[in-house]
């Protein structure tokens, strides 16, 4: 699904998001309030999704976390939004579990990475 960055009129197709709003949930095409973006990011696409796309689905004030998965190794880094609004990133790498708090999931690097031969 699309997401539409409303503050940036700007449009992004990420991986995976989730949503808990009743317009997203309704929504065919476009959400505007994703509580959680992920992005599966290569080389060639890292900085562009950790500036370009991170500032902008900054401006979401739904967005709790925005996640950076590396495609290539075993490391995942997800960025927070604490509640005085600031971001912190905490990384996940090799063998750990990977939490998704705002949606109180936890997922093993092992799931995340199944079939994935060259992340080690």
């Amino acid at each position: 699904m699309q997401i539409h960055v409303t503050a940036a009129e700007a449009y992004f197709y990420p991986d995976v998001s989730v949503s808990c709003n009743a317009d997203d949930l309704a929504a065919e095409q476009r959400a505007t309030s994703p509580l959680l973006i992920v992005e599966v990011s290569s080389h060639s696409t890292r900085r562009h999704d950790r500036i370009e796309k991170f500032n902008r689905y900054k401006l979401i004030a739904a967005l709790r976390e925005y996640v950076l998965i590396a495609a290539e190794r075993r490391v995942t880094e997800v960025f927070a939004r604490g509640d005085d609004g600031a971001w912190m990133s905490r990384v996940f790498s090799g063998d750990d579990a990977i939490e998704f708090t705002c949606v109180d999931f936890t997922l093993s690097a092992n799931e995340l990475y199944f079939k994935v031969a060259a992340a080690r």
